[in-house]
């Protein structure tokens, strides 16, 4: 056994190397191909994506990444590394790798001039513990912030797709953010960043005119069929008349349909979802747990009632 340290390289790899180390776990994965991280890579963010990693004669054994988000957050705007794809091999979990890597992270993060991270684990999985400790290891405290519960619908596909001929101006995300009410903690779009949001793999975005935007991706899950599922990412209709809302929801869903049965949205709180429920999505037992590490917690962080954020 020889470990070292070091980033990803080869994505390629890495990719396979996740694939392959969560095949087994309890939870249904999804399956994130080379493309999708690839786009996720190139996300034009204030700040480096950080990939540290672990190795053993050169075959990678643990890995976490981190991508740049910019967040208001306690009266400021703030940068912020979303951390996501934590991965111990299989045969080299229960050996501190885990926590190894991820305080690495954390403190190449602050080294590189982020204010703190933000990540999520799923309720009951490992991870939650291993992740705070990691933290406490490194100096610094994980706090759980919320709790993602989540709605779901199985989807047929409709009739004909629509299209929105004003869809592809990224003013019009723009417009609708800057419209919502502010969470505790809600995410802050530049103009490049709006444009990866609608351009990016894998994504479809629908818009009305007079003040709302749809967006989201899809994912094969890594289940026995494959299943073609669609994350809403964005429901930014704060301006948008209640009864215009279901229209344009019915319109996104008609392209959603297209590339996707199953469709799944995070229930944020910072948004009305009463369309959603009206239009057939139902709850999931499947919960979420988000946790945000600051090196300079002030004032403490409590448990937020909203956040506008992305989760990987």
């Amino acid at each position: 056994m020889c470990i070292s340290e070091g980033r990803v390289q080869d994505w390629a790899g890495a990719v396979d190397f996740i694939r392959h180390s969560w095949k087994n776990n309890r939870e249904t994965q999804l399956d994130y191909t080379l493309e999708f991280v690839n786009s996720l890579l190139q996300y034009p963010g204030d700040g480096p994506v950080l990939a540290p990693a672990y190795y053993d004669n050169g075959a990678l054994i643990a890995l976490v990444v981190g991508f740049p988000r910019s967040v208001w957050l306690q009266g400021h705007v703030r940068k912020l590394l979303l951390m996501s794809f934590f991965t111990v091999a299989p045969a080299y979990r229960g050996q501190g790798y885990g926590r190894a890597v991820w305080a690495n992270c954390l403190r190449m993060a602050k080294s590189a001039g982020y204010d703190g991270v933000l990540h999520y684990c799923v309720d009951g999985n490992p991870s939650n513990a291993i992740t705070v400790a990691a933290a406490e290891s490194a100096g610094f405290k994980a706090n759980r912030v919320f709790t993602v519960k989540y709605l779901m619908r199985l989807l047929r596909p409709a009739a004909a797709p629509t299209s929105d001929p004003d869809e592809l101006d990224p003013q019009l995300l723009l417009n609708a953010a800057e419209s919502l009410a502010p969470s505790p903690l809600s995410r802050v779009w530049s103009a490049a960043e709006a444009e990866w949001q609608m351009s990016s793999y894998g994504r479809l975005f629908s818009a009305d005119v007079n003040g709302g935007a749809l967006t989201g991706y899809v994912l094969n899950l890594l289940d026995a069929g494959h299943t073609p599922c669609f994350f809403i990412e964005d429901v930014l209709w704060h301006r948008l008349a209640p009864e215009a809302r279901p229209a344009l929801l019915d319109r996104f869903l008609g392209r959603v349909s297209q590339i996707a049965s199953l469709a799944v949205l995070p229930m944020l709180e910072y948004a009305d979802l009463s369309p959603f429920r009206a239009a057939g999505f139902r709850r999931s037992p499947r919960l979420l747990h988000a946790y945000l590490t600051l090196w300079h917690e002030q004032p403490a962080l409590q448990e937020f009632q909203s956040i506008y954020i992305d989760m990987l």
